[in-house]
């Protein structure tokens, strides 16, 4: 029963608390990249302290992350690791479903924070966008994250 009251408080306040903080993310792309990004950055950072405080699950991470640009494939369990990427690593690119990037305030403060859509459907031409944006910002030192099967697929599974 305490793991299912957990999750209830988590659910109001991370939720309740995200919807302010993609407001501020949307209004923050009428200023500059920079401040979407500490938005973003700290809505992570908020999302990580309700994970550790409120579920009490403390997320540890393995092994050596290379230093400036680097190609990083997720296996997309949840939307945990989604939002937990700009905790994890230092302001990461993410390609994410051209979907996403229609969602009203949240699609434009998406791209201002550097995230690239990908139009699954689109076949080679996509394949194409996504490389030239790869490049591009891989040349500004950031991470690049991919999640090679494209949607979320529960653990174990394929």
């Amino acid at each position: 029963m305490a793991s299912v009251l957990r999750s209830l408080v988590f659910y109001a306040v991370f939720y309740g608390g995200s919807v302010i903080w993609v407001a501020a993310a949307a209004l923050a792309v009428s200023l500059n990249a920079e401040a979407v990004r500490k938005v973003a950055d700290n809505w992570s950072a908020f999302h990580r302290g309700c994970v550790r405080w409120i579920l009490g699950i403390e997320v540890r991470e393995e092994g050596i992350k290379p230093a400036g640009a680097a190609l990083y494939a997720f296996k997309h369990e949840s939307f945990f690791e989604a939002i937990d990427l700009a905790v994890s690593l230092q302001r990461p690119v993410i390609f994410a479903k051209q979907e996403l990037f229609r969602i009203p305030g949240w699609g434009r403060a998406a791209r201002a924070y550097g995230a690239v859509p990908v139009a699954r459907d689109a076949g080679a031409k996509a394949l194409r966008a996504m490389i030239s944006e790869a490049l591009r910002f891989s040349r500004s030192g950031r991470p690049l994250i991919i999640f090679p099967e494209g949607t979320r697929v529960p653990h174990g599974h394929r």
